[in-house]
């Protein structure tokens, strides 16, 4: 089992050391894995708004049901104390009781979750404005990095035009100097065969 975990764990750091490597290679690759990670935060994020949002709404129907229940046993304990009915009242009295501790827990569950609720939603709005900036960010570094790209492509051509025209060159001179030596051999032949025959090589 030890083995097993500690393989695990080798693989776990080949992976990070991969993705490290990766991202040294390729500066473009450090903005993606960010924006990734800040698209993965800013969708857990609006899924915790949407269910805070959603449990807030459940909470704000509570209470007005709550409102209700309060007006409706009031309307009754009303009713009880103009007959004189002492019983019903006291029991309508100990339904109040009860609606309203309901809905005092209600009120403070309803302001704690709007509280969180906003929070979490000035979560997502900072995330949104830090993925939009760090999007352009990265669109503008990718465009510099294609343009430095190709200059250094075309400045890598150029170079290697200069050294063509140069061997080009080179091949020129070498071609005259291929010439010249052809004339002078040319010309020392037609000597050679001006001479009369039998003429010592003194002479020649």
């Amino acid at each position: 089992m030890a083995s097993l975990f500690g393989l695990f764990r080798r693989k776990g750091k080949e992976k990070a050391k991969a993705k490290a490597k990766a991202l040294s290679r390729d500066p473009i690759a450090a903005f993606d894995a960010l924006l990734e990670q800040l698209d993965r935060q800013g969708s857990e994020v609006r899924k915790s708004a949407a269910a805070l949002l959603a449990s807030r709404g459940e909470l704000q129907r509570s209470q007005e049901r709550y409102a209700r229940q309060r007006e409706e046993i009031g309307q009754r304990i009303q009713t009880a104390g103009e007959r004189g009915d002492g019983k019903a009242e006291k029991v309508l009295k100990q339904d109040m009781d009860q609606v309203e501790a309901k809905a005092r827990q209600t009120e403070e569950a309803l302001e704690k979750v709007a509280a969180d609720a906003e929070l979490v939603l000035e979560l997502a709005r900072s995330l949104g404005e830090q993925s939009a900036a760090l999007r352009d960010e990265r669109n503008s570094a990718r465009a510099r990095l294609d343009a430095e790209s190709l200059l250094t492509g075309a400045l890598t051509e150029r170079a290697a035009r200069i050294e063509q025209v140069l061997a080009v060159d080179a091949a020129r001179d070498e071609l005259e100097r291929a010439h010249a030596l052809a004339e002078i051999v040319r010309e020392d032949a037609l000597e050679d065969a001006a001479l009369p025959p039998g003429t010592p090589d003194r002479v020649r």
